[in-house]
């Protein structure tokens, strides 16, 4: 057994076995997370991080053959599910230039190597969503359009065609693509049965255009819809759905349960942890005709210490950045 398994279960508490071969995501949040690596710190090629609403880090390091194979795996999820290879990408999130570190962002900063243009939207943890709306009718008849972010910023920016009574008919090849947790830093949670209603009422698509990912900076995995909005499971990745009190136990197919992920693409840290997101995996056969493992995601564990991705810090500082307009008699159309 490799050295990172023998650090890492030092950190369990006791249980079944099931439990013990299973490393909890939270340990890379801790001050030694550097203790589950199974290279020399010399050896990490990359190191992202994301931040939730506890603020601490999860740090997740990554070799140079952990990232060829994370490369190759999410690329190939994002041409077998999107089939992108031109147009332009609208990002409403920072760019990789002013938070290098972050997983969600480096992760949908991957698709603009198959565009021909694409511009980032939030700068200096600021989103002005006329100059969004500007870039779009820009690109109008030139380019297929794509909204690309977290999903409270699209949604942000679809409050402000609605405020100013603004609809715009986007191309029958764009998406909408979102990636990040689905509750804001408020704990209000967005609907996204809503938000797939305001995305084809305000920016002109169908809903089969509309794609969320599921994804964790800590594994390789991404998740993505298909055309019919199920989750499809990277197939070089493998999701075991458990029985949160009895965790070496897996639920039966449709049944809700913990999710633990085995991934054979880490080589660098655990490539099996245990996280806090409850899920339910999929036994009916696929619409899409696809085969492999489908998901559906429920909700974060109750006994979870925080929610969220590191998008909801952005979210947190743009709504304290309206609070300051507000203040100041210059309220954005927005809030």
């Amino acid at each position: 057994m490799r050295r990172q398994g023998r650090d890492a279960r030092q950190h369990l508490n006791a249980g079944g076995p099931g439990q013990n071969t299973l490393i909890p995501i939270e340990l890379f949040k801790s001050n030694d997370s550097h203790k589950l690596l199974s290279i020399s710190l010399r050896d990490v090629e990359l190191e992202m991080r994301s931040t939730g609403t506890s603020g601490i880090p999860s740090v997740s390091r990554r070799c140079a053959k952990t990232i060829d194979n994370a490369v190759l795996g999410i690329y190939a999820m994002y041409r077998e599910f999107l089939k992108i290879s031109k147009g332009a990408g609208l990002y409403l999130c920072p760019s990789t230039e002013e938070i290098p570190e972050m997983g969600m962002i480096k992760a949908l900063n991957m698709l603009a190597g198959l565009l021909d243009t694409h511009r980032f939207m939030v700068r200096q943890e600021s989103f002005k969503p006329e100059e969004a709306l500007a870039q779009l009718e820009e690109w109008n008849q030139k380019f297929n359009r794509h909204l690309i972010g977290p999903p409270f910023l699209i949604n942000r920016f679809i409050s402000y065609l609605k405020a100013t009574d603004t609809r715009i008919k986007l191309d029958k090849n764009s998406y909408i693509i979102t990636l990040g947790g689905w509750k804001r830093f408020s704990g209000q949670m967005l609907s996204r049965a809503e938000f797939n209603r305001e995305c084809v009422e305000y920016l002109g698509v169908e809903e089969s255009q509309i794609r969320d990912i599921y994804a964790l900076v800590e594994s390789n995995v991404v998740a993505i819809d298909d055309e019919h909005g199920v989750k499809h499971v990277s197939p070089f990745i493998h999701f075991s759905v458990r029985d949160p009190k009895q965790l070496d136990r897996e639920v039966e197919p449709g049944e809700t349960g913990q999710l633990a992920i085995l991934d054979p693409l880490a080589r660098s840290t655990p490539g099996f942890m245990l996280t806090e997101d409850l899920v339910r995996l999929l036994p009916e056969p696929s619409r899409s005709g696809r085969s492999g493992q489908r998901m559906q995601y429920v909700m974060r564990l109750p006994e979870s210490k925080e929610f969220g991705c590191c998008a909801v810090n952005l979210d947190k500082r743009l709504e304290d950045l309206d609070a300051e307009q507000a203040a100041s008699g210059s309220c954005p159309v927005v809030a």
